[in-house]
């Protein structure tokens, strides 16, 4: 690190930083639904269920996101 100059950093900086807050900026309008509280927990309520046989699965709770 002590061999950067500030413009590195500041770019390298700008590239993670600013622009992760940049998307997720410009996507938060369109998905505050794919998280909600009450959707998390109903899934994890089933998952826990005793008549639930499901292990070893990736099952996303996005609101069907993920399969767009």
């Amino acid at each position: 690190m002590h061999e950067e100059t500030d413009e590195v950093w500041n770019r390298v900086f700008t590239v993670y930083v600013d622009g992760m807050f940049r998307l997720t900026r410009a996507i938060l309008p369109i998905t505050p639904s794919v998280a909600l509280a009450s959707r998390l927990a109903a899934s994890m309520i089933f998952l826990i269920e005793d008549r639930t046989n499901i292990s070893g699965a990736v099952l996303p709770s996005d609101g069907a996101w993920s399969v767009q």
